[in-house]
């Protein structure tokens, strides 16, 4: 989940990359590698990784996401 910046939401962040890459047109990858939520991977509580933020940023783009996460332990969630 992102925490600082003008913007945090990820729909804001969403949003304004899909204004500003309007008219310029870029594609942007992304990668997300870390450990996410076992049982909801979009869920930004316990994700290490947003996953759901990155899919978007390149589905909105046309650029292509890759997942290379994996599955969170309770002690990963306790680290946080």
């Amino acid at each position: 989940q992102p925490t600082a910046g003008k913007i945090v939401e990820p729909e804001g962040i969403i949003n304004s990359i899909r204004k500003i890459n309007d008219t310029r047109r870029i594609k942007i990858n992304t990668i997300a590698v870390g450990a996410s939520d076992p049982d909801n991977e979009n869920t930004p509580v316990y994700t290490l990784v947003n996953i759901y933020l990155l899919r978007r940023i390149a589905e909105v783009t046309g650029g292509i996401f890759i997942n290379k996460t994996y599955k969170a332990t309770d002690k990963d969630k306790k680290d946080r």
